[in-house]
C-alpha cells in the first residue's frame, strides 16, 4: 500500500552539473536511453546525467530550452520559445529544426462616434491590405503580434522506420501539435493533434506532455493552464479520453491542482503531476483517483518552489525544483531497503 515517498539524499540535492550550477532548471526527463537530462534554461543548456547524478556531458545550441525529450533513436528534442531542436547521436550539439510563424492580429483605432466599414482585413508580417467599402474617418490599423511559445514536446514511442513523429505543446495556439520528422533535419507541421477547446480531448494552453507505450498502442498525457481538466489521458491512436469523468476521477475535480505543470506515467499507470502553485507533487491512480501528494513551499527535502519539470524511472521520482534551481530524487517509503 502506498504510504508516502521520502527524498533520497535530502542533503545532496542535484544543484550543479559539470561544475556550472543549475539556473532555473525548467524540465527533467528520463531517455530511453536510460540517462537523465535536464532542461537548465538561464544556462541555455541541456545537461546529460547518469541515474545517481554524475556528469556526462551538456549540450548547448537551445536558446532558453523550456522542454527536454528523447525519441526511440536516440534523437533528444528539445523546446525553447518559438523553436523545436533536434540533436541526434552524432551531432555535437542542438539544431535548430522548425520554427514557428509568429501569429497577427489587427487593432483597429477608431476617434470617438465614428464608423469604419470594411470588407476583409489581410494581415502579413509587414503590411495589412485593407478591402474597403467605405471609411468614414480616417482610422489607424496596428498589427499586434504574438510570438509563439512550445512550452512541451514529447514522441511517438511507438517504433517507426525512416520517420518519427512528435507531439508539441503550442500554448500559444493554444492547441498540441502533431509533426512529422525525416532525417537529418525536416519537420512537417501537421496541424493540431489535439485542437483547442474547453472539454475532455481538447486542450486549453498546454504546459506538459508525455508519451508511453501501452499493450495496444500508445497513449499520450498533457497538463494545461486551464483549471478544469488540468491533466488529460487520451489514447494516441485516436485521442479520446482514457478516464471517463466520473465521481471517484478526482485527477478532474476543480481545486484539485492549482497549476498542473508537467506530468508522468510509471510502468504500473500511476499518474504524477507536478504543481508549481501549490509546490507539490500528486500520485493519481490509472484511473485517475488520487493516492496521496508530498510537498509544500520552502527549501528543505521535501520542500518546492515553483516546480516546473517531472520524470520517473525505476521507483523514484525526479522533480525539477525550478525556483530553487536544483532536482531533487524520491522514492516510495515502501520500496525503500530495509
Amino acid at each position: 500500500m502506498d504510504t508516502t515517498y521520502i527524498p533520497i539524499e535530502p542533503d545532496r540535492p542535484w544543484v550543479e552539473a559539470g561544475g556550472i550550477p543549475f539556473n532555473h532548471p525548467q524540465d527533467v526527463h528520463v531517455g530511453f536511453d536510460g540517462y537523465i537530462y535536464i532542461a537548465d534554461t538561464d544556462n541555455d543548456r541541456i545537461v546529460k546525467l547518469d541515474q545517481v547524478g554524475n556528469f556526462i556531458d551538456q549540450y548547448g545550441g537551445v536558446k532558453r530550452p523550456s522542454s527536454v525529450s528523447q525519441d526511440r533513436l536516440f534523437r533528444l528534442l528539445a523546446t525553447g520559445g518559438n523553436t523545436i531542436y533536434k540533436k541526434g547521436t552524432q551531432d555535437k550539439e542542438f539544431i535548430p529544426i522548425y520554427v514557428a510563424k509568429d501569429i497577427y492580429d489587427t487593432i483597429i483605432v477608431t476617434p470617438e462616434d465614428t464608423v469604419v466599414t470594411y470588407d476583409t482585413i489581410f494581415v502579413t508580417p509587414d503590411s495589412i491590405v485593407i478591402d474597403t467599402d467605405t471609411v468614414i474617418v480616417p482610422a489607424v490599423f496596428y498589427v499586434d503580434t504574438v510570438v509563439t511559445n512550445y512550452e512541451g514536446i514529447a514522441p511517438n514511442p511507438l517504433p517507426f522506420s525512416g520517420y518519427a513523429e512528435y507531439y508539441a505543446c503550442d500554448f500559444t495556439r493554444s492547441e498540441i501539435t502533431k509533426f512529422l520528422f525525416y532525417e537529418p533535419s525536416t519537420l512537417y507541421d501537421l496541424g493540431p493533434a489535439i485542437p483547442t477547446g474547453y472539454e475532455l480531448g481538447k486542450t486549453a494552453y498546454p504546459l506538459g506532455i508525455f508519451t508511453y507505450l501501452t499493450p495496444t498502442g500508445f497513449n499520450l498525457i498533457f497538463s494545461q493552464f486551464l483549471s478544469y481538466y488540468s491533466v488529460q489521458l487520451l489514447n494516441g491512436e485516436d485521442f479520446s479520453p482514457v478516464i471517463p469523468r466520473t465521481d471517484s476521477s478526482n485527477i478532474y475535480w476543480q481545486g484539485t491542482f492549482g497549476q498542473a505543470e508537467d506530468v508522468v506515467v510509471d510502468e504500473y499507470g500511476n499518474i504524477f503531476v507536478v504543481d508549481t502553485e501549490k509546490n507539490s507533487v500528486i500520485k493519481f491512480s490509472e484511473n485517475g483517483v488520487k493516492i496521496l501528494s508530498f510537498g509544500s513551499q520552502g527549501t528543505k527535502g521535501k520542500e518546492f518552489q515553483n516546480p516546473m519539470g517531472i520524470a520517473y524511472s525505476s521507483k523514484i521520482v525526479y522533480v525539477a525544483d525550478t525556483g530553487n534551481n536544483r532536482i531533487l530524487r524520491f522514492m516510495l517509503s515502501t520500496d525503500i531497503p530495509r
